[in-house]
C-alpha cells in the first residue's frame, strides 16, 4: 500500500513538472510577433535585375550595322562576323558602355567591311562618355574603332583591355580618351591615334604608320616596336614617360621613315624612355633617330638611346636630334651609345647639359652621357 502511494506521488510530481516545462516553452515561442509576419515572400529576381545590360547578337545577313541609339550598358553574347561594305556597330548615343565580353568583332573576309565600331559623323557628330572594353576587334577594312575625324567624335571616352589586329586603317582612332591596356598590331595605318587624353600600359607593334600618335596628353608605360613610321609621335603639351620604342622605321620599301620618339610640337616633357635600334639600312630619305625633335621649348631628360641606325638618306641615325627644330629645348641627363650618325646633334638655341664620356669626369648632375 505504501509503495502504491509513493508511485502515485511521483506520477503527480512528474505531471506538474511536464506542465510547467510546456507552458514555459510556449511562453518563449510566443515572446514576440513574427518579423515579417505571415509566410515568407518570393525571392525570384527579374532578368533585368540579374543582368542589367542588353545583349548584342550577330544579326542576320543584310541587317548590319548594329545600331546602339540609346544610353545604357551593352555586351556581346557571341563572336560576331561582319558583312562586306558595312560597318559593324554604330554608336549614336551618349553614356554607352560596350563590353565585348571576351568575344571577337571580326570584319568580313578580305577586309571588305568598313569600320568595326564607329561614331557616325552624320547625324551623330559627337558622343560623350563612351566606354569599350574586354575583347578583340580585327580584320575590318577601315579602322577597328573609328571615333574621330573623318567620322564622328567620341569625347570623355575610355578604351581598355582591347586587342585591335589586322585592320586596314587605324587600329584605334579616337578624339578624346583614356586608353589603357590596348594592343594594336598589324594595322594598315596608326596603331593607336588619340587627339587628346592618355595612352597607358599599351603596345603598338608592326603597324604601317605610327605606333602611337597623340595630340595632347600623356603616353606612359607603353611599347612601340616594329612600326613603319614613328614608334611614338607626340605633338604639344604632353608627357612621354617610361616607354620603350624600338625597331621602328625599318621597312626597306618605305621612303620618309620615322623615329623611335618624334616630338613635333612644343612644351612636351620626354623623360625616362628607351629608344633603340630604330631605322635601318633601306632606301629611306630620313628617319631612324632615337628621339627626334622638330618642335621647340621641350624638356628631354633621362632617356636612353642606343643603336639607332644611319639610313642611306641625308638624315637619321642619331641618338637625340633637335637640330631641325625651333630650338629652346632643354636636353639633360640622357645617355646615348652606338648611334650611327652620332649620339647628340642639337639646335644652337637649345640648353644642353655637358656631354661627358669615359674621358671626362662624370661629375655634373645635368650631364648627358655618351658611351
Amino acid at each position: 500500500m505504501v509503495n502504491r502511494l509513493k508511485n502515485a506521488l511521483w506520477l503527480i510530481v512528474g505531471a506538474v513538472v511536464a506542465v510547467w516545462a510546456l507552458t514555459s516553452l510556449v511562453g518563449l515561442v510566443r515572446a514576440g510577433d513574427m518579423d515579417p509576419p505571415g509566410p515568407p515572400g518570393g525571392t525570384m529576381k527579374t532578368l533585368i535585375a540579374v543582368e542589367p545590360r542588353t545583349p548584342i547578337w550577330g544579326p542576320d545577313p543584310g541587317d548590319f550595322p548594329i545600331v546602339i541609339s540609346q544610353p545604357g550598358s551593352y555586351y556581346l553574347g557571341e563572336n560576331i562576323n561582319g558583312e562586306a561594305d558595312k560597318d559593324g556597330i554604330l554608336i549614336m548615343a551618349d553614356n554607352v558602355t560596350l563590353d565585348l565580353n571576351g568575344f571577337t568583332l571580326k570584319g568580313a573576309d578580305g577586309k571588305s567591311s568598313y569600320n568595326g565600331i564607329t561614331v557616325p559623323l552624320d547625324p551623330t557628330g559627337v558622343v560623350y562618355n563612351l566606354s569599350i572594353f574586354n575583347g578583340t576587334i580585327r580584320d575590318w577594312g577601315n579602322a577597328g574603332i573609328a571615333a574621330s575625324s573623318p567620322n564622328g567624335e567620341a569625347r570623355n571616352s575610355q578604351l581598355r583591355d582591347l586587342k585591335v589586329y589586322g585592320n586596314g586603317a587605324a587600329g584605334v582612332r579616337v578624339e578624346e580618351a583614356l586608353v589603357t591596356g590596348v594592343v594594336a598590331r598589324l594595322n594598315g595605318k596608326d596603331g593607336i591615334k588619340v587627339g587628346s587624353g592618355q595612352v597607358l600600359d599599351s603596345s603598338a607593334v608592326h603597324n604601317r604608320q605610327n605606333g602611337i600618335s597623340l595630340g595632347v596628353g600623356e603616353v606612359r608605360g607603353c611599347m612601340a616596336t616594329g612600326n613603319v613610321w614613328d614608334g611614338i609621335e607626340v605633338q604639344s603639351s604632353s608627357l612621354v614617360v617610361g616607354n620603350v620604342a624600338s625597331h621602328n622605321s625599318q621597312d626597306l620599301q618605305i621612303f620618309g621613315g620615322g623615329h623611335g620618339i618624334h616630338v613635333t610640337g612644343a612644351q612636351n616633357r620626354i623623360e625616362g624612355n628607351s629608344a633603340s635600334l630604330n631605322g635601318g639600312p633601306g632606301p629611306i630619305d630620313s628617319g631612324g633617330d632615337g628621339i627626334h625633335v622638330t618642335g621647340g621649348s621641350n624638356r628631354i631628360e633621362g632617356n636612353d638611346v642606343q643603336g639607332n641606325f644611319l639610313n642611306q638618306g641625308p638624315r637619321g641615325g642619331h641618338g637625340i636630334d633637335s637640330s631641325v627644330g625651333s630650338g629652346v629645348n632643354l636636353i639633360i641627363k640622357n645617355s646615348a651609345s652606338g648611334n650611327g650618325a652620332g649620339n647628340y646633334v642639337t639646335h644652337a638655341s637649345d640648353t644642353v647639359g655637358p656631354i661627358e664620356t669615359k674621358l671626362t669626369p662624370l661629375g655634373n648632375p645635368w650631364a648627358n652621357i655618351s658611351y
